[in-house]
């Protein structure tokens, strides 16, 4: 999910809780009703989609996260 930040020559500049600014056209962005969250929560740092991907996925960029601990991660 994103925020429009700049319009500019019909394209439409997308930022996120991470980051990234995306240009995009119109036919590919869809409006949601809700509002999650404010331009003003955008970092000023412009980052990749592979980037902010990562950033907000619960096991990272790439790979997964796996447990060794002996409880069976009841702890944590």
């Amino acid at each position: 999910m994103g925020v429009v930040t700049v319009v500019t020559d019909g394209f439409y500049s997308i930022g996120t809780q991470n980051g990234h600014r995306q240009r995009f056209t119109r036919n590919q962005l869809a409006p949601c009703g809700a509002e999650f969250f404010s331009s003003n929560s955008i970092p000023d740092e412009e980052t990749s989609l592979r980037t902010a991907v990562g950033a907000a996925s619960i096991s990272g960029s790439q790979g997964h996260a796996h447990c060794l601990c002996l409880s069976g991660c009841t702890t944590n």
